[in-house]
């Protein structure tokens, strides 16, 4: 049909049976009528009923028609409830022969809105009209380097922020197992309380994880590895004399460090600057 009166707006809170916006429709309509030639019939049916009951008793008609309107009944029993179902699953209200509302189905608020008065609406849609969310609790999506991305699992600790300073905590909820074709991350969704609403759909956050309890990594300068891209090394000093090349297994990289997850250990002494000049006399040499 087509819509004819939008009563909210994006950020609006709304209660369960709310009025969303009216749409004028002449399925609609067939609708009511079907409902209520399915409730006429009924009524004739029973009433026919009843009549071949006493019939029935007075020996007058024969039993064998009780039972076949017994049956017209029934069937005209599961008519109606067919008909009411149809307008139930609808999840509006009736405002007329042809006007409809469309009410919310549950509480939340109002966080996508895709349409206008006098705009024609069919149920073959792709996208919904209205989408309705219960903000108590939002949803964070997170794009990790695959590196990144590593040690983060399912109820893992996170510390999320926004732009304008709110720290809050969360849980992370799922780590895709996949990495975006495009962009080259991995997805990890994050559950945050957000009672008071300071959490707002849309918004760009940073998530923050947490280490694992009880997992230790050595953080080294990026210019100690040298990587040639088939393996990372970092020269590690055995003696006073001599210096080793060590394979490493390179983590997470942040502000100017790379984490190590294998290959070196603390306390370990090594070569923090001129790795990659070493690196290159070797090869000369060679």
């Amino acid at each position: 049909g087509r819509v004819e009166e939008v009563r909210v707006r994006p950020g609006d809170r709304v209660k369960q049976g709310d009025d969303l916006f009216s749409v004028r429709s002449g399925a609609f309509a067939e609708l009511v009528r079907e409902q209520r030639g399915a409730e006429a019939e009924l009524t004739e049916k029973r009433r026919n009923a009843d009549r071949l009951k006493e019939l029935v008793a007075l020996r007058a008609a024969p039993e064998k028609e009780l039972l076949a309107a017994r049956t017209e009944l029934r069937q005209a029993e599961l008519s109606l409830e067919a008909a009411k179902a149809k307008q139930g699953s609808l999840r509006v209200s009736s405002r007329g022969e042809n006007l409809f509302w469309v009410t919310a189905p549950r509480s939340g608020t109002v966080v996508d809105l895709d349409l206008v008065a006098s705009q024609e609406v069919t149920p073959d849609r792709d996208k919904p009209l209205v989408r309705i969310s219960d903000l108590d609790q939002v949803m964070v999506v997170a794009d990790l380097q695959e590196a990144d991305a590593l040690d983060m699992s399912p109820g893992q600790d996170v510390t999320v922020t926004t732009r304008d300073g709110i720290v809050r905590a969360g849980k992370v909820d799922r780590v895709s197992e996949v990495v975006d074709p495009l962009r080259r991350t991995v997805e990890v969704r994050v559950r945050v309380p957000n009672n008071d609403r300071r959490f707002r759909p849309n918004a760009f956050v940073e998530v923050t994880p947490t280490a694992p309890e009880g997992v230790k990594r050595v953080r080294v300068p990026d210019s100690a590895v040298v990587t040639d891209g088939a393996r990372s090394v970092v020269f590690v000093a055995r003696d006073s004399n001599r210096l080793e090349r060590v394979a490493v297994t390179p983590g997470r990289r942040r502000d100017g460090e790379v984490e190590l997850r294998g290959g070196l250990a603390s306390g370990d002494r090594f070569v923090a600057r001129g790795a990659l000049l070493l690196e290159n006399q070797i090869e000369l040499a060679d």
